[in-house]
């Protein structure tokens, strides 16, 4: 392979885990429905950590209506009674997930007694899981400019008196009681 082909196979995968790429591959589908609106965020993230921890390597949530979003490194989640706010898009019930990588690991990981597909149905949902099959995540993500939290107003700085030191660094009282010369 040439260094073109191995930096443009570099980029179409690091494009793939930040979501600005289509994956296709190998993966699981998994379908949950939701009638009574139990559904929270947590049990959304639980299930997207419990596909990265098997190794997924692209992961998609359709909701009702055609709402998509591609699972990244700082995709968050909120919302309440059944509601599911997913980087700022409000999906409803009932959801698809799409992960992408070994089929093998990816649907035991989620079948585990205690998993996700059993807290759905242990909310009064029904799962379902289809692994083996050739997957697609093709929504890309947009990135979005990160917003920051700063002071109003000039920051206030205490002012902190000068600190007599021995030579060495150490606080002044510790120099003087063993006996040494202090700097200034």
């Amino acid at each position: 392979q040439t260094a073109l082909q191995q930096a443009r196979q570099r980029a179409y995968e690091l494009g793939v885990l930040a979501g600005t790429q289509e994956a296709t591959g190998p993966g699981v589908v998994i379908t949950m429905t939701d009638p009574e609106s139990l559904f929270d965020p947590t049990l959304m993230l639980g299930a997207v950590q419990e596909l990265r921890d098997a190794g997924a390597e692209a992961i998609q949530i359709v909701g009702r209506g055609g709402s998509e979003v591609r699972v990244v490194a700082s995709t968050w989640f909120a919302g309440s009674d059944g509601e599911l706010v997913v980087d700022g898009t409000t999906m409803e019930g009932p959801f698809t997930i799409t992960a992408i990588g070994d089929p093998g690991t990816l649907g035991p990981a989620m079948s585990i007694p205690g998993g996700v597909v059993a807290t759905v149905k242990d909310k009064g949902g029904q799962g379902g899981l289809a692994s083996g099959q050739t997957c697609k995540a093709a929504f890309q993500h947009t990135a979005t400019r990160q917003q920051v939290i700063r002071r109003r107003g000039p920051a206030k700085r205490r002012h902190q008196p000068a600190r007599d030191l021995c030579p060495d660094g150490i606080d002044a009282a510790r120099c003087r009681a063993q006996g040494r010369s202090i700097r200034q």
